[in-house]
Formats: C-alpha cells, sequence, structure tokens
C-alpha cells in the first residue's frame, strides 16, 4: 500500500485486529473529544444570551394586575 493512494477495502486486511481496534479507538476518542468542546462553547453561548436577556417589560405590568375571577371561576 503505498501513502498516497487512499485506503482501500483489502488494505484494510493488511491490518491486525488489534491495530483496527487501537485505530478505532483513537478516533473514538477524538470524536469524544470534539463533542465535548462543541458542547462546552454552547453552554458559553447559551449562557450568554440568557444575562443578555430582558424580560419585556410589557408582560411584567400585565403580571401585577389584579387577578379578577371569571364567571367560570365562581
Amino acid at each position: 500500500m503505498s501513502d498516497s493512494s487512499p485506503a482501500t477495502l483489502t488494505d484494510v486486511w493488511l491490518y491486525s485486529p488489534g491495530e483496527l481496534n487501537r485505530h478505532a479507538g483513537q478516533l473514538a476518542g477524538e470524536l469524544n473529544r470534539r463533542v465535548v468542546v462543541l458542547a462546552g462553547e454552547f453552554g458559553r453561548h447559551a449562557s450568554r444570551l440568557a444575562r443578555r436577556a430582558r424580560p419585556d417589560p410589557v408582560l411584567s405590568d400585565l403580571l401585577r394586575l389584579p387577578y379578577l375571577p371569571y364567571s367560570c371561576d365562581i
């Protein structure tokens, strides 16, 4: 197998099961690391957006109105 050509199915069979397992473990570890980094970035942006969000003043006014019972509540 030459280094410049992509691996074919027959090239993969040249590796021992232990080598394939080690490579699969390396790939799984790299994928896990990237997922953790992505989750951290998402959390960082979400917390920044939550800090920036301001309640709607009109909604706050509505929540301060007294409760008036409706006829179905009596």
